[in-house]
């Protein structure tokens, strides 16, 4: 279990509690600590990457199962393959968050046919209260519980009617409108932003545009590149217009065809965006097209464009391999700008994956944001904190962790890492 919560502090200065830490306020209650980020090391194949897919399918099958899940429709659940008997296990599913400063637990269980439990608990006022559990019986009808505490408790009963074996009852209680539960659906739709950091040819439609209408973003862009030392001086955007002129169709395509392209284009927005770079010529500069940067600085402005939706709502951020095809300085560099006021107003998180064992540093991470995956003889993947290690505080956990002291690494007959 991935836990977001700090670990003991009480020997830190505030200083130093709150450079990776968030003070969270809770509904009758203390406040708590939780991590600004937490970083997932392991061994190919160990299972970082599931940790981040687990996030993705659980905050589809939660935003989606309501309107694009059809009736009879199997659900996207991946069993674990490697043993006889849990191919047909359900999987479960749990988070616990603060909105509005009340803490919230949920969770669901299903196989590839139909959510077999499902459970919402609050803490509006410190102490727990049951929202709705739903569980399937074989024999009897599904069975459900409604909290006697639960605002406008009485729809409930009427939206569980409406939920079919298939979805969710979260999702359906959000699509019938319901206030209280609805907003915790509204975190799993706009506070978990899941978006492929790849490095493809092109630039996300949405963050091209907005280099276009949004003079603080494209500043922001341009600082960040500019901190990076990629010898970015400047980014260039403007809307083209769409006319047909400007594409080279197939002789024989359809008529109707090229007019939906163009409307399409039309809908969306054309953007052209060239990045000027310095250069040893008589102007000084050079402009290239997206397309011409390297893999490494596509990576680093697409991560951007997500990073500051994140930054300025108080998102959680997941990223898997984080230091893919970038400099592990600049890897740093982002880090600490993320532990420092970028997300301290907003009280945004990360949760990264990498192999970039220089970030294995106590000087940017604290011990409790370490994580580290192991897979045993079954090949199931468990989940280890560094904190439950006790390393010292000044130790070398680079040199720990490639030693094998922490796990999380492959086994490789016949090579010594020192």
């Amino acid at each position: 279990m991935l836990n977001m919560v700090a670990g003991s502090r009480a020997k830190m200065s505030d200083e130093e509690a709150a450079r990776n830490t968030h003070r969270v306020e809770l509904a009758g209650s203390k406040p708590i600590r939780v991590l600004k980020s937490a970083v997932l090391f392991g061994a190919n194949a160990s299972g970082k990457s599931n940790v981040i897919s687990a996030f993705k399918r659980m905050r589809d099958l939660v935003v989606d199962s309501a309107t694009r899940i059809e009736p009879n429709e199997k659900l996207p659940i991946v069993p674990f393959l490697l043993d006889s008997e849990t191919p047909h296990t359900p999987s479960e599913f749990e988070v616990q968050v603060v909105i509005d400063g009340v803490r919230y637990q949920y969770g669901f269980m299903a196989d590839r046919d139909a959510i077999l439990a499902e459970w919402l608990y609050a803490w509006p006022k410190g102490s727990r209260q049951l929202w709705f559990e739903r569980f399937v019986n074989s024999v009897d009808p599904d069975e459900w519980k409604y909290g006697a505490l639960v605002p406008d408790s009485s729809s409930l009963k009427e939206i569980s009617k409406k939920t079919r074996e298939n979805v969710l009852f979260l999702a359906a209680a959000a699509q019938w409108n319901h206030e209280h539960l609805g907003r915790v659906w509204s975190w799993f739709d706009q506070s978990l932003p899941l978006k492929a950091l790849n490095s493809g040819p092109g630039l996300d439609q949405q963050i091209a545009l907005r280099l276009v209408d949004d003079i603080e973003f494209r500043n922001f862009v341009i600082g960040c590149l500019q901190k990076a030392d990629c010898g970015i001086l400047e980014i260039m955007a403007e809307k083209l217009p769409v006319d047909e002129a400007r594409f080279q169709f197939p002789p024989d395509m359809p008529t109707e065809l090229k007019r939906k392209f163009l409307q399409s284009l039309t809908d969306q927005g054309l953007v052209d965006v060239q990045i000027r770079h310095t250069a040893a010529n008589e102007q000084g500069y050079a402009d290239l097209d997206f397309g011409q940067e390297s893999d490494g600085t596509k990576k680093l402005l697409i991560l951007l464009g997500t990073w500051y939706d994140v930054v300025l709502c108080g998102r959680v951020m997941l990223v898997d391999e984080l230091s893919a095809s970038m400099h592990p300085l600049l890897t740093r560099m982002l880090i600490s700008m993320f532990h420092g006021e970028l997300s301290t107003q907003s009280g945004s998180q990360i949760i990264l994956t990498t192999h970039d064992t220089t970030l294995l540093d106590q000087e940017l991470f604290g011990r409790d944001q370490i994580w580290f995956t192991e897979k045993d003889s079954s090949g199931a993947t468990s989940l280890v904190s560094l904190y439950d290690y006790r390393p010292r505080k000044n130790e070398a956990l680079q040199r720990g962790y490639l030693s094998g002291r922490y796990g999380g690494i492959p086994i490789l007959e016949g090579f010594d890492p020192a």
